[in-house]
């Protein structure tokens, strides 16, 4: 999962993780679903209208770069032992850093 896919770099993070062969699910702004599909995203999430926690469990690798919630919300999306990359500075509380050792998050 890459949120803001079609961001400055979520764009770029979509096309690299294509070409490694894996399934991309990509969030955005519903008027951007058409780029990150181009881009070569397989499923595509509408922030704005769609909660991605309702929508895709058992994430093996998220690459956030929005931080806050978002990164947060993620722990709830990713199965164990999942990867969860931020390139924002998100700090989580003491409970959501068990949870992320519970699970086994890197």
């Amino acid at each position: 999962m890459i949120h803001a896919a079609s961001g400055g770099v979520g764009h770029y993070a979509t096309q690299i993780a294509k070409y490694l062969g894996t399934y991309v699910i990509g969030t955005s702004s519903a008027k951007n679903k058409e780029f990150i599909l181009q881009n070569g995203a397989d499923e595509h999430i509408d922030y704005t209208t769609e909660s991605f926690q309702e929508k895709v469990s058992d994430v093996d690798f998220v690459f956030d770069t929005v931080g806050g919630d978002t990164v947060i919300k993620s722990l709830d999306v990713v199965k164990e032992g999942a990867t969860i990359v931020t390139i924002t500075k998100s700090n989580l509380s003491d409970e959501e850093l068990e949870k992320s050792k519970e699970k086994n998050i890197n």
